[in-house]
């Protein structure tokens, strides 16, 4: 059988400390959920700025029924004005972007959880200051629930210098994009504790034992929600840069396939086949058979 000699190496070609597919599959997920965020809630602003057209030439004493509707069995609940309707609705949609918050700085630390332990399980050594001395693929095979998920909780726990510090120390380094946003990632974490833990206040609020009354909700503009995802977006994309790039590579794929089931109509396809259909469906996108043979080989030879 000929074989022919590759004359250069493509964005097609199977590398372990490459990134087959430009981004770790850890940020992929991260911008399903940011398009996903970002969905619901520009699905929701322009219904508010709709419905708040429909009240012109109506006035604030008129009741709210005159203009919406629910079922009978929850009429009763809208026997308001449409003044005070009007006011607890702009306190909704100030409470949707806080609660947004929460959502944005809860799928930031699925990112970074899940990242960060892709680093140190693909690049092990680098906790030594050895990058690449050892293959993280080697451990996986042939140690039995392989994990370093308990050494990177302090990555996505306590302040956000505490974060990066454990950070460096686990990687040496800390992309500059996160050092030079982290008074607004502290002020995105403090206001998901306020969010989580003080129905949208700041705890201290609530430290006389004799408050009856609610305090005022923190207030979250369009501007800024809109500010901290673009925030977010970069903040991952530098992380990606920096562990997927240096210490992940293909990782991810060799882990996909170490847990494959491997089974398939052996008659009709191949291992590298099949499991080019597998990645395949994950991606919504293919590399060549030869990618996968590579793989495949790589992993057998560890």
């Amino acid at each position: 059988m000929t074989t022919v000699a590759k004359s250069s190496k493509s964005k097609d070609d199977f590398g372990r400390w490459t990134l087959g597919w430009e981004r770790t599959w850890a940020y992929r997920l991260f911008k399903g959920h940011h398009t996903q965020l970002n969905s619901l809630y520009w699905s929701h602003a322009p219904a508010l700025r709709y419905v708040f057209a429909a009240t012109r030439g109506k006035r604030r004493e008129d009741p709210a029924t005159s203009l919406l509707h629910l079922p009978n069995t929850d009429i009763s609940r809208i026997n308001i004005s449409l003044g005070d309707w009007g006011t607890q609705y702009k306190d909704f949609d100030n409470w949707v972007r806080l609660n947004a918050l929460v959502a944005i700085t809860g799928y930031l630390e699925i990112y970074l959880k899940t990242v960060t332990r892709l680093a140190l399980e693909s690049d092990p050594a680098i906790s030594l200051g050895i990058k690449h001395g050892i293959d993280g693929i080697a451990a996986l095979k042939n140690k039995p629930k392989y994990s370093c998920a308990d050494l990177v909780v302090s990555c996505v726990k306590g302040t956000w210098n505490e974060r990066l510090a454990h950070y460096k120390r686990l990687f040496g380094k800390v992309p500059p994009t996160l050092t030079e946003n982290i008074r607004n990632l502290e002020r995105l974490r403090t206001i998901r504790n306020g969010v989580a833990h003080a129905f949208g206040r700041s705890a201290d609020e609530y430290e006389k034992l004799a408050d009856t009354r609610p305090k005022p909700f923190r207030k979250v503009s369009e501007e800024r929600l809109k500010e901290t995802l673009a925030l977010v977006d970069k903040i991952a994309l530098a992380v990606d840069r920096h562990l997927g790039v240096e210490h992940i590579g293909d990782y991810e794929a060799l882990y996909f396939y170490h847990h494959w089931d491997k089974t398939y109509p052996s008659g009709h396809q191949t291992e590298a086949r099949a499991l080019s259909e597998r990645i395949g469906q994950l991606h919504g996108r293919n590399k060549s058979l030869l990618y996968y043979q590579d793989l495949i080989d790589y992993y057998s030879a560890v």
